[in-house]
């Protein structure tokens, strides 16, 4: 339906300002031969003038109005919505459209010049006015750039438009409560039982967005991470009313919230007194959406919150070269390894080494180190022979609304994985 609807906009709007450009256009010529009929300024052109230079000047009415106001905005609305193929489509239909009719024109005027020379009254090859159909307003390098610019115009307005669309719809998720909590339990590696969860959000169905990443990175975009953070904090402490007493919470908070200058540690330690949530159950993970501005404002940032008991983790190390260069520079109580770092030291000996290394370092400094996005039995032996402190991952569980994961007998693991080598790789 969506197809058949952008086809009719095309057509009509390439109609209707075809039609209007084009006629511009002929008033423009015709004012221009009369006036140089007045005034004598007449040239010479021969047959194939009519037969190539007046379907070319057909050509150049008609595609410069049909590509600036139809084909481009319905072109760049749809690679804006990351439908690549319609675009291509739409624009593979106008293609061959143009060459066909220009051809079909071309090969009609060749045939009809003879006669119209005789028309108008002229023999052998005078005929018409040939300074006025050089216009060098319509050659094929001005059309050509007038179309790259106006696309990047229109996509610039599609993005301007994206923009306070989200903005809207991001006003009415922090507003309404447009966010659903979901936990993941994280393991202790030596008894199986689960020490705490880490909280996240989802967006609402019916929120506009299709996931969390999108919903943030439209914040970050929107300058509204810091709200959103509070709100998906409020969120998730919301739902945790059934944290058993020995769990803690896990939360995230971007660089961006830490360092705003009205951000407060009492806030969060508000919202969770609010929750009946102790500060010493409560985890700040420090996410890397966003680079790090101002390191001194965040260092005492975190530093506020742990005075009041709250301890911190850097989130994601060894997903690139941000979080190992915040571990040089902020101190934290948790490292939590990603989860590429995770898969890659199961199959490589360089990943396997840096595992290593990072485990020492935390033993060095005296942190808890997790392993984050555990899939496979391959991967979950791999960070119980490092000696890992933590582990969380869809192989245990994945997110889930309610706080309600069991204990799990990690030996059992290990002992299927020692049966069967093939089992890990059945599981991945």
């Amino acid at each position: 339906m969506d197809e058949r609807a952008n086809a009719r906009r095309l057509a009509v709007s390439t109609a209707i300002f075809s039609g209007a450009t084009g006629l511009s256009r002929l008033l423009g010529l015709v004012r221009e031969i009369v006036v140089a009929n007045y005034f004598g300024a007449r040239g010479s052109i021969n047959a194939f003038t009519i037969a190539f230079q007046i379907p070319n000047l057909i050509r150049a009415l008609v595609a410069d109005a049909a590509l600036s106001s139809a084909f481009v905005p319905v072109f760049s609305e749809l690679l804006e919505k990351g439908e690549k193929a319609r675009a291509w489509r739409v624009a593979s239909t106008i293609f061959w459209l143009f060459l066909l009719v220009g051809t079909g024109l071309t090969a009609l005027f060749i045939l009809i010049a003879p006669w119209v020379m005789k028309i108008f009254g002229y023999g052998g090859d005078a005929v018409g006015f040939a300074r006025v159909l050089h216009n060098p307003m319509i050659r094929p390098e001005r059309l050509v750039s007038r179309l790259v610019e106006e696309t990047r115009a229109s996509a610039e307005l599609m993005r301007e438009r994206q923009a306070q669309h989200d903005k809207h719809l991001l006003q009415d998720i922090i507003l309404s409560d447009g966010l659903t909590p979901v936990y993941q339990p994280l393991y202790n590696l030596r008894t199986g039982t689960v020490v705490g969860y880490e909280g996240l959000v989802r967006p609402a169905e019916a929120a506009g967005f299709p996931n969390a990443s999108a919903l943030f990175v439209a914040a970050e975009a929107a300058g509204r991470t810091v709200e959103l953070d509070l709100a998906s904090l409020e969120t998730v402490l919301a739902g945790a009313k059934d944290l058993d007493e020995s769990q803690y919470l896990s939360v995230n908070l971007s660089p961006r919230s830490l360092e705003a200058p009205a951000f407060s540690a009492y806030d969060v330690l508000s919202i969770a007194r609010r929750y009946g949530i102790d500060a010493t159950r409560l985890v700040v993970e420090l996410t890397e959406r966003e680079e790090v501005e101002d390191l001194d404002k965040l260092r005492a940032a975190l530093a506020a919150l742990r005075r009041h008991g709250v301890r911190t983790a850097a989130d994601d190390v060894g997903a690139g070269n941000a979080g190992l260069r915040l571990l040089s520079e902020v101190s934290f109580d948790i490292m939590k390894i990603d989860l590429t770092l995770v898969r890659a030291g199961a199959a490589s000996e360089s990943a396997d080494a840096v595992l290593r290394a990072l485990r020492g370092l935390a033993r060095r400094q005296r942190q808890t180190i997790v392993a984050e996005g555990v899939e496979t039995l391959e991967e979950l032996a791999l960070v119980m022979d490092l000696g890992f402190d933590m582990v969380q991952g869809y192989l245990l569980q994945r997110p889930a609304p309610h706080l309600a994961a069991k204990t799990l007998d990690f030996d059992a693991f290990r002992d299927v994985r020692d049966a069967d080598p093939r089992a890990a790789a059945g599981a991945a």
